[in-house]
């Protein structure tokens, strides 16, 4: 079990530093306009979604499937609650573009997504070997 959580953060942190190439790209092929902070708040706010997740899930990782479900669908209202207040009150004592925080934190809640549905599937395989 540890070594599914060791490789489900490497692979969120992977897509953090894809997220963090692009945003630096981004900055330099533009001449390190402001606009384009936006893209790298967005990396910043996906990974902090991801890690949130992956500590999240470790507490109950030898739970059943469904109850690990339950406790990330719970956790995912909270969690966005949460960075929804904290966008608003970073969007007003900072000036980036939504669009380009939208397209960086969509990528990464999907690479987020799919290491998700990597351990649920790894788990359950898991399990039915056991059974």
């Amino acid at each position: 079990m540890n070594k599914k959580i060791k490789t489900l953060i490497l692979f969120l942190l992977i897509v953090f530093v894809i997220n963090s190439i692009v945003s630096a790209c981004l900055f330099y092929a533009n001449g390190f306009d402001v606009t384009f902070r936006g893209y790298a708040m967005g990396s910043v706010f996906a990974a902090l979604f991801g890690l949130s997740w992956v500590f999240q899930t470790r507490r109950v990782i030898n739970a059943a499937p469904l109850a690990i479900f339950k406790s990330v669908a719970l956790g995912f209202a909270v969690k966005s609650a949460a960075l929804c207040a904290l966008f608003i009150a970073w969007r007003k004592a900072s000036f980036f573009d939504v669009v380009y925080f939208g397209a960086a934190f969509i990528l990464g809640l999907a690479g987020s997504s799919l290491a998700e549905i990597w351990l649920y599937i790894s788990l359950l395989k898991e399990r039915k070997r056991e059974a």
